[in-house]
């Protein structure tokens, strides 16, 4: 379950295209925007989850749409989540081609094919996978093995003076790596959401 959570709030690789297409940006209104869009997430999901729990209760489908009834308000429910779904893409299409135009440089063929790589790509792996539900938590516990442990690890180690001069910094560097790592690997592994327990220690009523 903590991967599939981390599916939905590791964000990081968006960060720097959305920073520079900020209007006046800075750090500090950078980070008032972040933190704003966190509190409004957290109340999404947190919202999802206690609804989701109390209406479908532990028998809910990996994929919740799929518990959603065949009628005109569940297939409009299918429908809007599709729509988000083409409203968030590019903006996670976007980081992963940012590298390939730096500023001041052309590169609009190599956007092309690249992006034209990753849409095939992404095609190819929904005609393969079908549980959408193990493949979120397969999501998430990559973002948080890559964008959690290793990227923080590797830019602070090469390019934070700092953390060279600080024996402290490098352990919580190290630190970080290890957990991180050590949490992916777990979430792979460890991808039940225990739902016989949550039954009978959860105080909360569900519908099922």
């Amino acid at each position: 379950m903590v991967a599939s959570m981390m599916q939905t709030v590791i964000l990081q690789m968006c960060v720097l295209p959305m920073y520079g297409e900020m209007k006046d940006r800075s750090p500090g209104r950078f980070a008032n925007v972040v933190g704003c869009s966190f509190t409004i997430l957290f109340v999404i999901c947190a919202s999802f989850a206690v609804l989701g729990y109390m209406i479908f209760g532990p028998a809910v489908k990996s994929n919740v749409l799929l518990s959603l009834p065949a009628s005109f308000s569940g297939n409009l429910a299918r429908l809007f989540a599709g729509a988000s779904v083409m409203g968030v893409y590019p903006l996670i299409l976007k980081s992963m081609i940012a590298t390939f135009h730096p500023p001041g440089y052309g590169g609009e063929r190599n956007v092309h094919v690249g992006t034209g790589a990753i849409v095939a790509g992404v095609l190819l792996t929904s005609l393969c996978l079908s549980d959408l539900g193990k493949l979120n938590i397969i999501n998430g516990a990559m973002s948080t093995g890559v964008f959690v442990a290793v990227v923080p690890f590797l830019v602070g180690s090469h390019l934070l003076d700092r953390v060279r001069e600080s024996f402290f910094l490098r352990i919580a560097l190290i630190s970080l790596l290890i957990f991180g790592l050590l949490g992916s690997a777990l979430a792979i592994f460890l991808d039940d959401n225990y739902d016989e327990k949550l039954i009978t220690a959860c105080v909360w009523k569900t519908s099922s």
